[in-house]
């Protein structure tokens, strides 16, 4: 017991430094991205890219898929070669042998039993007993006949094992049996305490999903980048951590979540963190002065995010029944394939012509942002397995303070004081609002668990 508790706290350790990671990079790319912006503010080629790098995701998939296909080829090779030989059955004395105990197992004890009548028929054929006790050479024409056989005994035995009555050896009696189950699949899951079965989704269902779900994604980075080039970091940081309020709003639509007259509170103060953060960048001389465009897109990605991840829930349900990683390596690439003919687009429209770094620094910037996209996507996966989504959708707060760090140390920038009460306001909400789903979480955890009421 002591090793499994050791085990877990280790667990849940390790998934907290992995959100440590993840708050570092989400926040470094935003620097990142918001200092490219005066050489090369391309964010539409810019969110193309890092999703790309998702379609690495993919490479453990298409590695197993490419050693199956060779063993599978391996396996059709060395059938095919030894087939003939020395003028042995197709599938050999000892195969067919084995068969026929298996049969004689499945139906113990029973004198009419598919086993038993397929020996009569094979004894009455002739053929039993030669080919038990005298292993030699047989003729084309004997080889077709007891593969035949051999045909008629495995289908027999699957129909008629299939809803009947079978004897097992530590009872006295015959229990009804259910039909045959089906071949266990790695992707299946447990059943769950209603009685229902649930699947994990398979390679096939995941790809779909996440061609539903891609470009959804893909405008909602696309909206977080542009708002780093048209507003400070901080700003930007603070009004997406909204995306949690409005995850609570559509969810509750969905009802997914539960509303009640504490949330409400909550959001409302949220919003009005929100409009003081906006109406200060608007009027501080410090701020850019298309700060109220990028806080715009901001809250825009924000909503899309809140959509997105209520969509995704309620479509899946538990998290462990998806592999996360397969989903977003197909999210990149249906993004590859199907968003490269905006580029184009964009291009002769003018509204963001395609051209590629013309210095090292922003090179240098553009491939550090791309792989610590991709680092920070896989730790944020690892953080939400080994502790809990709760704890690192309130670990990911702290992304505010430490981009407000960032914007004194690298840009020298100091808000007003309306600025800091706003902020204080959303981080307060955010909180607020977690808190309330920790303990209804708890609550029904209660109820399914009486024996934690002491």
């Amino acid at each position: 017991m002591s090793i499994s508790v050791d085990l877990k706290q280790h667990r849940w350790k390790l998934g907290l430094c992995f959100l440590t990671v993840v708050i570092v990079l989400w926040v470094a790319s935003g620097f990142m991205v918001n200092a490219m912006s005066d050489e090369y503010s391309k964010p539409y080629f810019i969110t193309y890219l890092n999703t790309a790098t998702f379609t690495l995701y993919l490479a453990p998939t298409a590695s197993r898929w490419v050693q199956k296909q060779n063993r599978r080829k391996n396996r059709h090779r060395h059938a095919s070669g030894s087939s003939y030989d020395h003028g042995s059955s197709i599938l050999g004395v000892s195969t067919f042998q084995t068969i026929r105990n298996k049969i004689a197992e499945f139906a113990t004890g029973r004198g009419t039993s598919p086993s038993s009548r397929v020996n009569r028929r094979m004894s009455h054929q002739g053929l039993l007993d030669e080919t038990i006790s005298s292993p030699g050479p047989l003729t084309r024409a004997e080889e077709a006949q007891e593969v035949e056989i051999e045909r008629t005994a495995v289908s027999t035995e699957s129909e008629e094992l299939e809803g009947s009555y079978i004897t097992s050896p530590r009872s006295h009696g015959s229990i009804p049996s259910s039909p045959l189950p089906k071949p266990y699949d790695d992707e299946m899951e447990d059943n769950d305490d209603d009685g229902s079965t649930k699947y994990a989704f398979t390679t096939r269902e995941t790809a779909i999903l996440s061609s539903q779900f891609a470009v959804l994604w893909f405008i909602s980075n696309l909206l977080n980048n542009a708002s780093y080039v048209y507003t400070s970091v901080d700003s930007a940081t603070i009004i997406s951590c909204t995306s949690s309020f409005f995850t609570l709003i559509v969810g509750s639509i969905f009802g997914v979540e539960k509303f009640n007259y504490t949330k409400l509170a909550a959001l409302c103060m949220s919003i009005f963190g929100v409009w003081l953060i906006s109406h200060s960048d608007e009027n501080s001389e410090s701020s850019p002065p298309t700060a109220l465009y990028g806080n715009c897109l901001a809250l825009g990605s924000a909503f899309l995010y809140g959509v997105y991840t209520t969509l995704l829930k309620t479509k899946v349900g538990d998290e462990s029944r998806i592999d996360t990683r397969l989903f977003f390596g197909f999210v990149g690439l249906v993004n590859i394939i199907a968003l490269w003919p905006l580029l184009i687009i964009l291009h002769y429209t003018g509204i963001e012509t395609f051209g590629l770094p013309h210095s090292a620094r922003v090179w240098e910037l553009l491939i550090i942002n791309s792989i610590s996209i991709l680092v920070s996507d896989f730790s944020w996966i690892m953080a939400m397995l080994m502790t809990s989504p709760l704890l690192v959708t309130v670990g990911l707060s702290a992304t505010i303070p430490l981009a407000m760090v960032g914007e004194m140390v690298l840009n020298a920038r100091f808000a007003t004081v309306p600025y800091y009460i706003g902020a204080g306001l959303v981080c307060w909400s955010f909180f607020v609002i977690n808190r309330q789903e920790q303990d209804s979480a708890l609550e029904e955890e209660r109820a399914d668990n009486p024996i934690l009421e002491a």
